[in-house]
């Protein structure tokens, strides 16, 4: 790998200096036959997998389509969408390791994607494992997950392993000032860290929007409105409601350390003035095990009544 490409594709790349230093260390003894990058949604793996690429490919990332020696997973599985769940992934892991096998045409490398490997069913690991175990000599995998303790141990034995994190307010700032974003005290908010969420929310109006009319039903929830309450308690999409809660637990967690004299970006301190920071650590409390109740299949709108209910009575 190009060392000095490497350096310049990863200006692209927003935060993450040890995980950048990293990186060029490893090129200067030559790189690795295979990554892990480790880190929670939306924080930049997926980004830094196709930079990587890029740089094994000696080419400076675009943001065009991959390039002919790359092949991103989740693309055969999308273009596999006809089949059922258990013959999709058959095909895709096979067609996935068929090309790895393939010799290069553009590079000196084939790389392959595998984003999530946390998600991948067991039989399509099984499959894929014997080829980052014994990687033909031209390839280079690089795969991302959430939690390393949700990955094979086989597999994170045999990778170079990478760690993202959340950023910092002041690198969100940073970012959506260069990049002249309205509304940057909003974004930061709720990205709360999530370099990949903040560029969504700045480039999506309505998705913005979207997540701003959250805000806005806490407020008022908070303000001791029992109909904004029974309105959010209604939702039906389990994931749309998971969101809510975690959006919610960010809001509430920023206006606690706020009071606690640690001052944050935050969007509903005046909605929070008459609360201690004490009641705000309760109501966190609440929203965690309500969070944790929806995703284990909990009724929602119980589940949503139930935490809620005590801040406004």
């Amino acid at each position: 790998m190009d060392q000095a490409i490497l350096k310049q594709n990863l200006q692209q790349l927003v935060g993450q200096d040890r995980a950048k230093l990293l990186l060029v260390n490893q090129s200067v003894a030559g790189g690795h036959p295979a990554y892990l990058l480790v880190g929670p949604p939306k924080v930049g793996k997926g980004f830094l997998a196709r930079l990587m690429a890029a740089s094994w490919h000696e080419v400076e990332h675009s943001g065009a389509m991959p390039h002919p020696d790359t092949l991103v997973f989740d693309d055969i599985l999308s273009k596999n969408l006809g089949e059922n769940d258990e013959n999709r992934w058959k095909k895709s892991t096979d067609e996935f390791i068929h090309f790895m096998n393939l010799s290069p045409v553009k590079s000196a490398f084939k790389v392959g994607i595998l984003e999530n490997i946390d998600r991948f069913s067991a039989s399509a690991l099984n499959a894929l494992l014997k080829t980052i175990e014994e990687p033909p000599a031209h390839t280079i995998f690089i795969l991302t997950a959430q939690e390393i303790g949700n990955v094979l141990p086989t597999i994170v034995s045999r990778v170079q392993l990478i760690r993202l994190g959340y950023l910092s307010d002041q690198e969100i700032i940073h970012y959506l000032q260069q990049i002249k974003s309205d509304q940057i005290d909003e974004i930061t908010v709720l990205a709360n860290g999530a370099i990949g969420l903040a560029k969504y929310l700045a480039t999506d109006p309505e998705a913005l929007q979207a997540a701003l009319k959250s805000v806005t039903a806490l407020q008022d929830i908070l303000r001791k409105d029992i109909i904004t309450l029974t309105k959010s308690a209604q939702i039906k999409d389990r994931d749309e409601s998971i969101v809510l809660l975690q959006t919610w637990i960010n809001l509430v967690h920023r206006a606690m350390l706020n009071k606690l004299g640690q001052p944050v970006v935050s969007l509903i301190d005046a909605a929070t003035a008459g609360y201690s920071a004490e009641k705000l650590m309760g109501l966190i409390s609440q929203l965690r095990e309500a969070l944790a109740g929806v995703a284990d299949n909990a009724n929602i709108r119980i589940t949503l009544e139930a935490a809620l209910l005590p801040t406004i009575s």
